[in-house]
């Protein structure tokens, strides 16, 4: 007849999970291989982590796969581990064994997608970077009703409540403040804390350094308190 045919005895999910030609119904349907990124970051176990950081950073991406030399995946880098400047190895850092899929199967209903949205560390980051972008909206959603936000003394411009913590967000944007320099601490569970450097933007009248530990229940702002120092911070937050 022209043609020789052959079984292929590993059948049709292996085959697709290869990228190879598919034809029928399902085949107008993109799978998670035809989908997925293919320029994703990824490290070993024995790079070293300070440079896994830089070098995600520069290429724009919050997230990192570890890999062993077969390219099996070990474990992720997400974004707690990628912003924080500790001594930590890859896999100290990583978080083991994430849901992988087969690269053959539809990527409508079945594609495996990270949920950060209670991640203390990720919620700071995206409250961080709305503020930079004057994106309100999104600072809003990421506070609880109940907010509060004070010295570590009480004071008279003490927060009571998200309308009052909104307002003061809002008169430090139009001041500037957003655009300072802040870094992102460990605070313990469920807190972080946020060191920002208030004179850099405002000037010898504000303070050269402040830190607040920002603490968080399912996925929101519930409290924000202010110290004169990390170091005051970190005691406070028991943090080592």
């Amino acid at each position: 007849m022209g043609f020789e045919a052959y079984e292929y005895a590993d059948g049709k999910r292996d085959w697709g999970s290869f990228g190879l030609p598919r034809e029928g119904k399902l085949a107008e349907i993109p799978s998670a291989g035809d989908v997925a990124r293919r320029d994703v970051p990824t490290c070993t176990l024995d790079e070293d982590l300070r440079a896994v950081r830089q070098r995600v950073r520069v290429e724009g991406w919050d997230t990192c796969f570890v890999v062993a030399d077969d390219r099996v995946v070990l474990g992720r880098l997400g974004r707690r581990a990628l912003i924080l400047d500790d001594d930590s190895t890859v896999e100290d850092a990583m978080s083991e064994g994430p849901s992988t899929v087969r690269p053959s199967i539809g990527s409508a209903s079945e594609v495996y997608s990270v949920d950060v949205s209670s991640d203390p560390l990720a919620v700071a980051t995206e409250g961080l970077e709305a503020w930079r972008r004057g994106d309100f909206d999104t600072l809003e959603r990421i506070l609880d009703p109940e907010v509060e936000w004070g010295w570590f003394e009480p004071g008279e411009w003490d927060c009571l409540n998200r309308d009052d913590v909104m307002r003061t967000l809002r008169e430090r944007y139009e001041q500037g403040f957003a655009k300072g320099r802040v870094e992102f601490k460990d605070g313990g569970q469920d807190a972080v804390i946020v060191v920002s450097h208030p004179s850099d933007i405002g000037g010898s009248e504000w303070p050269e350094e402040t830190a607040t530990i920002m603490r968080f229940r399912d996925g929101k702002v519930v409290s924000m308190r202010d110290y004169r120092t990390e170091a005051d911070a970190l005691k406070a937050a028991g943090s080592p």
